[in-house]
């Protein structure tokens, strides 16, 4: 009855193949996932292990009802190509190191961004002396518009390199870098599909065949980003008995 108040539920049978058990949630496909938020984005004094202290630039973007986080932190250690910590941190090999990891960093700041400031914006905010990561993460992290949460966007995700410890598949991620591409847009107008071009790579068009600011090479989607990756499957190619199934959109 109307207004009456809600009574706990007894312990009689539930059907097993109800509606309502059924998740609600949607962890996004590959690739292209359209009308997207970007829900967090903030500096984070916190990031380190347990909530202790480290430097970060925490993002989170909601895509359905699931959300997918990446941190960009303040660099501390450098590796060399065999994943060598490179501990004098007055060498070359150190300080090329940080450089290009500060170069992938900073765009993917930058990258944020651009879906909802001009690019001119983000460089006079940035032509003030800046004294560390933390400076700058707070300056950048101030830039977006109020209400940003709220703004449909365009992200891209695509499949870890690496099946991680202890679990039996790849997931999906948002990329760690920008070496594959655009990952994050202002929602473009259309539904976009996609399509594989003649040259083997990934590009998405809508009704009015536009192409979608999101694309990668025919070497991305044949690599393990593009390509989702099981330990049955690592165990049947190593075996000679099959290939890695291909990810889907």
């Amino acid at each position: 009855m109307e207004g009456q108040a809600p009574q706990r539920m007894g312990f009689g049978f539930q059907d097993d193949t109800a509606d309502e058990l059924k998740g609600k949630s949607m962890d996004g496909v590959f690739g292209l996932n359209q009308n997207a938020r970007l829900v967090h984005f903030a500096y984070n004094p916190n990031a380190g292990k347990d909530e202790t202290l480290a430097d970060a630039i925490d993002i989170t973007v909601q895509i359905g009802e699931s959300e997918q986080k990446r941190r960009i932190y303040d660099i501390t250690k450098v590796f060399d190509k065999d994943n060598n910590e490179i501990a004098d941190t007055t060498s070359q090999a150190w300080i090329n190191g940080y450089n290009e990891t500060w170069t992938q960093n900073s765009a993917m700041i930058t990258h944020v961004l651009k879906a909802f400031v001009t690019e001119e914006v983000i460089k006079q905010a940035l032509q003030q002396p800046l004294n560390g990561f933390a400076d700058w993460a707070r300056v950048v992290t101030a830039l977006l518009p109020q209400g940003f949460e709220n703004t449909p966007i365009d992200a891209f995700l695509e499949y870890q390199w690496n099946i991680p410890e202890g679990r039996d598949q790849t997931y999906l991620q948002l990329p760690k870098n920008m070496k594959g591409g655009y990952w994050l847009c202002a929602a473009q107008p259309g539904q976009y599909k996609p399509n594989i071009s003649d040259k083997g790579a990934l590009v998405y068009t809508n009704e009015q065949n536009q192409v979608h600011p999101f694309t990668r090479n025919k070497n991305f989607m044949e690599g393990n980003k593009a390509n989702k990756q099981t330990v049955n499957d690592a165990l049947n190619a190593a075996s000679g008995g099959g290939n890695p199934q291909s990810g889907s959109w």
